[in-house]
């Protein structure tokens, strides 16, 4: 299940931007499950009765829905080298999934290791770290960002091995998309037409207040020189009210009226919505030009949604590279595709567990794809060796191998190369990185309501063709269920601290 921790952060920030229940729903992108539900006028009326906590619990089982299917076992027939470069080279529409690990040989910090982005925080003297890039941390205080945002602008690198590795892909047809995590926007510097950047980018900025949007370019210079770029349209707004002294007079009284109410209304809003008591920054409100990349507690883009939910049924090969999964949504990517489909993980270490790849090639992302690259004839940027008969010949032997077979027992699809990082913890256990998701005032009031039911967890039939009768049965016992769910949990669920969602440029 998907805690409410972080469905509250999503749901928090549609309500602040006066959006509706309904419109939120809508939202999710054109799923027909959620088609299904607002077709019917007593649902969306229950929709729209029930109360906040409950509206989150439902919101949470039905992305669910979307995004937990069951984990995937690898396919036995795929397990050596030889065999990814069959899949590579029949395959017509390959999925890549990239984040930070292919750009750290670039001289860019990934997020979480030792000399990630977060440890580089230390002077700001943040609760957590990641509160730098949270979206209701900036609206509390916008200037700790913008005084860290040019050590992430990017414009000085150059793209790495594993970059043009995919950029191939695309030159010979086979890349169906490279959903990407990063914000360096070196997939463009490689030319990589066919990329989402499922967490934003530098390339356009957007006023917090007017919404008014701009080229990434126009706010550099205040970027790289640690200043806040205010928005140009609200800034000639208030120059234009202020013409005439009458003017100033009469507009002061009534900004100020209108800011103690608009002031007013937040703190409404917050009362509804108990994780939101917070002031708010009047930088924030005045109007700044927040780079258009997703923070934490921020929707991805609606294209990204639109897209993947076509294209994992499109999609014959499964590439991920440099992530370590653990953000949502597009940590569920790969358990959107049809099983029968082969994944290829090719990362530092494995992730994602109990879900299973059928090919992992651990180490340095550069290395492994300058080694595939080999295997497939393909001569590749950041391959030092040039392409000839003699390469060739010690290909054909075996000789000269950057890599080797694991040595664990039943990990014969899995290869080390430079930089390979095998974990000694127990290969086949159920617990995963995914586990920590898991909300506790949640799992107790799943779990209260399956007792009540007798059903199973809107989890556990995801995917099926009774998800959208389950979820309506769901709606309809919201009522009772209410009135059934003991106070301290229901509170437990309302103020549990926000926890963070859809970084960018992460591994």
């Amino acid at each position: 299940m998907i805690p409410l921790s972080v469905v509250e952060n999503f749901v928090k920030d549609h309500f602040i931007r006066g959006g509706t229940r309904i419109e939120l729903l809508k939202s999710l992108g054109q799923n027909s499950l959620v088609a299904e539900l607002l077709a019917d006028a007593s649902t969306r009326n229950r929709i729209e009765s029930m109360s906040h906590g409950r509206f989150l619990s439902f919101v949470a089982a039905l992305l669910s829905n979307f995004l937990n299917p069951s984990r995937r076992k690898r396919i036995p027939q795929f397990s050596t080298i030889d065999a990814a470069v069959k899949l590579i080279k029949e395959s017509k529409k390959v999925l890549v999934l990239t984040g930070a690990g292919i750009s750290t040989s670039c001289g860019i910090p990934d997020f979480r290791s030792a000399n990630g982005v977060y440890s580089m925080l230390g002077d700001f003297k943040l609760d957590d770290p990641q509160d730098l890039f949270s979206i209701s941390y900036f609206r509390r205080n916008v200037k700790p960002f913008y005084k860290f945002a040019k050590q992430l602008w990017p414009g000085t690198h150059s793209p790495a091995a594993t970059h043009w590795f995919i950029r191939e892909f695309e030159k010979r047809g086979k890349l169906l998309r490279n959903y990407t995590q990063n914000i360096d926007t070196l997939e463009y510097v490689a030319g990589i037409k066919n990329v989402i950047q499922c967490h934003g980018s530098f390339a356009t900025a957007t006023c917090t207040k007017c919404a008014f949007q701009c080229s990434g370019e126009e706010i550099k210079t205040k970027i790289l020189s640690e200043q806040i770029p205010l928005c140009p349209k609200c800034e000639n707004f208030r120059q234009t009210t202020a013409k005439t002294h009458s003017q100033i007079s009469v507009s002061s009284s009534c900004a100020d009226s209108k800011a103690r109410e608009s002031t007013r209304l937040d703190v409404t809003a917050a009362e509804k919505l108990p994780s939101l008591m917070y002031s708010v920054d009047p930088l924030f409100e005045k109007g700044v030009l927040k780079p258009d990349i997703v923070f934490f507690g921020e929707s991805l883009p609606k294209h990204f949604f639109d897209s993947i939910e076509k294209e994992v049924d499109e999609c014959d090969l499964v590439i991920v590279a440099g992530t370590s999964l653990k953000v949502a949504p597009v940590s569920k990517i790969i358990s959107l595709v049809d099983e029968s489909v082969p994944q290829i993980l090719i990362n530092r270490e494995v992730v994602a567990r109990p879900h299973e790849f059928d090919l992992e090639f651990l180490g340095n992302c550069d290395a492994v794809a300058v080694e595939l690259a080999k295997q497939l004839g393909w001569g590749i940027q950041g391959d030092s060796e040039p392409l000839n008969e003699e390469r060739n010949e010690r290909m054909k032997n075996k000789e000269d191998l950057s890599f080797r077979r694991s040595n664990k027992s039943g990990k014969t699809n899995r290869y080390l190369f430079d930089g390979a990082v095998e974990s000694d913890e127990s290969e086949g256990s159920d617990a995963s990185d995914d586990e920590e998701d898991i909300d506790p005032a949640d799992q107790s009031l799943k779990e209260a309501e399956n007792e009540k039911k007798g059903e199973i967890s809107p989890c556990t039939e995801a995917g099926t063709s009774s998800s959208s009768s389950f979820i309506k049965r769901n709606i309809e016992h919201e009522n009772q269920l209410e009135q059934d769910t003991p106070k301290k949990q229901k509170t437990e669920i309302l103020i549990k601290p926000a926890e963070k969602q859809n970084p960018y440029h992460r591994s």
